[in-house]
């Protein structure tokens, strides 16, 4: 292979050697953001954005540099945006309820815009797949924000338990945390990877990136959990190929969360009654 081929794809010379150039630039990249995510544990911001603007510009250079898997890399780049963002957004409310659509919003016709540029990610909504297994995840999902609850034990995001604020809150975790985040790790990350390396690969990948991203919460129980409902989540999702329910699913975990436990600790104890210890 002459130098000019060479220079023009140098993905293809290296893998015809047994080196797979996308797969050793994809895992240095996945290892910067887990790097990235563990400052935000330890409380060193500036180096997480440091850590992630670094991530970024190899996300641009890398189909420059790899010659190919144009999709990964865009995939990924999601990543430190997102967190750059929604690390360095001023606050400009004291509710945090209120700023999270300032975060989210954006992201939904960026994510969609990504999303339906790659002929790898499905956004259908599902057939009957997901219909038969709705009765039983959707309510796994409300356990398992109870359990997340008894994690964390965070402040209510509502200020009183009303009608009003379930709604409110409703509407915030389901159509821009939830739709977001879905988007991001299941929609186009776990499908960019799967496409590429297999669907266990992409699963595990989506997953760790998803579980890490609960870094902030300085919990590392946490983070092993969260990686966990990221597994749940990328099965069903991969299942039933109906990211609806996978958002459905995630918003519910939430609500319960941060709205329905907190004023209802009762539930605590319900679940943990059929939880084998």
């Amino acid at each position: 292979m002459s130098f000019d081929a060479v220079r023009q794809n140098p993905s293809e010379y290296l893998q015809k050697r047994g080196l797979n150039l996308t797969g050793v630039f994809v895992t240095l990249l996945v290892l910067n953001i887990v790097g990235s995510e563990t400052a935000v544990f330890y409380g060193a911001l500036e180096y997480a954005l440091w850590g992630y603007l670094v991530t970024l510009v190899l996300c641009v250079l890398g189909p420059l540099l790899v010659g190919r898997d144009a999709g990964l890399f865009q995939a990924l780049a999601l990543v430190p945006v997102f967190r750059l963002v929604n690390l360095g957004m001023p606050v400009f409310f004291e509710t945090t309820l209120y700023w999270l659509p300032l975060i989210y919003g954006p992201f939904i016709p960026a994510g969609y815009l990504v999303a339906t540029s790659r002929p790898e990610t499905d956004l259908s909504i599902g057939g009957l797949r997901a219909l038969l297994v709705a009765p039983i995840v959707l309510p796994l999902s409300a356990g398992l924000g109870v359990v997340e609850y008894s994690l964390l034990d965070p402040v209510p995001l509502v200020a009183e338990w009303s009608v009003g604020n379930l709604l409110l809150i409703g509407i915030v975790m389901f159509g821009f945390v939830a739709v977001v985040e879905e988007l991001l790790y299941r929609g186009i990350i776990q499908r960019a990877f799967e496409y590429r390396f297999g669907r266990g690969i992409g699963i595990v990948v989506a997953s760790v990136l998803f579980g890490f991203m609960h870094s902030g919460y300085g919990v590392p129980q946490e983070i092993l959990f969260a990686t966990g409902i990221g597994v749940f989540f990328g099965l069903v999702y991969e299942y039933t190929r109906s990211l609806v329910l996978v958002v459905l699913m995630h918003g519910t975990l939430n609500l319960f969360l941060f709205a329905v436990v907190p004023y209802h600790q009762w539930l605590v104890e319900y679940v943990y009654q059929y939880i084998p210890v």
